[in-house]
Order: C-alpha cells, then structure tokens, then sequence
C-alpha cells in the first residue's frame, strides 16, 4: 500500500516523497487467522474533518506530524519546492513539513472532503 510523505529540507523547503507500507502475516487478534500488519505507531488523537468545497487553506505548517487519510472529496497540495498534487478519495498523506513555510492545501473536487487525521506524538 503506497502513501505520500510531505517533508521539509534542512532548508525549510517542502517536498513530497512517495512511500510504501510493509505487511507482514501474522495474528492480530487471535483466533482470528493471520493476516497482514503494518508496524504500529503511536498516536495521540483521531478526529474528522469536513472541509468545504472550494476552500483554500493557503500556506501552512500542520498541528504535528501525522497522517491524512481523505475519505470522499479530493484535496490538491503544492509544496514548497513547487510541485503540485491531487489526493483524491482513497488517498493517504503523511504530512511532516513543520519547518519552513510547509504546504498550501486546498479542497478542488465539487464536494465537500471529508478526511481523518491521525496525530502523533511530538518527538
């Protein structure tokens, strides 16, 4: 399974850098039979968002580290360093850009987005 990371240099420049999530088969909650797992990591909040269509949240840097998962609308993301791209239903991002001017974020699909964010520890 595939996600985005949106990061920033030691300049303060964001950028996206696509990743992978690794499964590996085992038992999760026995006696269910194995199944594939992911690494698990910490998180301190989970909520949802209602963004509205046609919103533009302009540049920004996100609360903490963590992921985005858009549930129905699409959300487009440019980045610092100028590259721009479209999260459509389905989509997952993993936003880390806290330094710098980190990313502009706007809602370009008809219909509202509806998204999760999961929000990790400060480290």
């Amino acid at each position: 399974m595939n996600y985005v990371e949106i990061f920033s240099d030691e300049n303060g420049i964001s950028h996206f850098r696509d990743r992978n999530i690794d499964f590996e088969i085992k038992e999760v909650a026995p006696p269910a039979l194995p199944t594939g797992v992911s690494a698990f990591q910490d998180a301190t909040e989970v909520g949802f968002l209602s963004i509205p269509s046609g919103w533009a949240g302009g540049w920004h840097q996100p609360p903490t580290d963590g992921y985005i998962f858009v549930l129905s609308g699409q959300v487009q993301i440019e980045v610092g360093d100028g590259e721009v791209r479209n999260f459509p239903s389905g989509s997952i991002w993993l936003h880390k850009d806290r330094c710098g001017r980190g990313h502009n974020s706007s809602v370009v699909s008809k219909e509202d987005a509806k998204l999760v964010m999961v929000k990790f520890p400060d480290r």
